[in-house]
Parts: C-alpha cells; sequence; structure tokens
C-alpha cells in the first residue's frame, strides 16, 4: 500500500484520535498474536536487521485485500516469498516486486492521463 486514497480516509475525529494513541503508544498492536518476523523474513542476515527496529509492527497481520472498499486493487501472490516482500527478500525478489509496484501505479497514471484528455 502506497497511499489511502481521500475518499477511503476515515472520517473525524478518528485519525486525529489514533494519531494521539500512535504518539504515546507506537507500537500497541490492536490485534496481540505471535511474532511474525519469522514467517515474513526469508534473508537470515536481515532478520537481526528488522529485531532492532524499535517501530516493526509485532501485531497479527489485517486482511487489507477483502475490507478495501475500492475496485481498483490487485493481489499478487509471490510463490515462494515471505511477507517482507521489500526487505526481507533477496535483492532479486525485491527488485521483482518494485518492478510491479511501479507498473502498477504507471498503469493507472497512464489511465488518469488519458481518460482527463479525453474530457
Amino acid at each position: 500500500m502506497c497511499k489511502i486514497s481521500d475518499d477511503m480516509r476515515p472520517r473525524w475525529p478518528i485519525p486525529e484520535v489514533l494519531a494521539v494513541v500512535a504518539r504515546f503508544l507506537p507500537t500497541l498492536a490492536i490485534v496481540p498474536t505471535a511474532d511474525i518476523l519469522p514467517k515474513a523474513i526469508k534473508v537470515e542476515e536481515k532478520k537481526a536487521i528488522a529485531l532492532a527496529n524499535p517501530m516493526r509492527d509485532t501485531g497479527k497481520p489485517r486482511a487489507l485485500y477483502e475490507e478495501a472498499s475500492s475496485q481498483d486493487k490487485t493481489l499478487k501472490i509471490y510463490d515462494g516469498m515471505m511477507h517482507s516482500l521489500l526487505f526481507g527478500e533477496t535483492d532479486e525478489n525485491i527488485e521483482m516486486v518494485r518492478r510491479d509496484i511501479l507498473s502498477w501505479l504507471n498503469d493507472r497514471c497512464n489511465l488518469d492521463s488519458k481518460s482527463s484528455s479525453l474530457s
């Protein structure tokens, strides 16, 4: 996820309340569960880096794809890869995921520019 669309942002005062909570309890997990780090990061050397990150999320992953109201969404499963696609994978896998993300974004930018030039 790169950005929350303006029409999907929660209404006032939810963002303000969450900002205050995050300021005082930045690592508070809403649904506590066992640490997912072993299932998230494949490259052993990167696990130590992730463990040292004081801001890492230790909570249960959420099923955002099903809950998101947007119709413009894509779920891509990378066989053999783990949860941390842009950090915990090999450099080759990270590059492949980055290319896919950029391609997805560029496709939408091209669609937006075409539709605005037609109006």
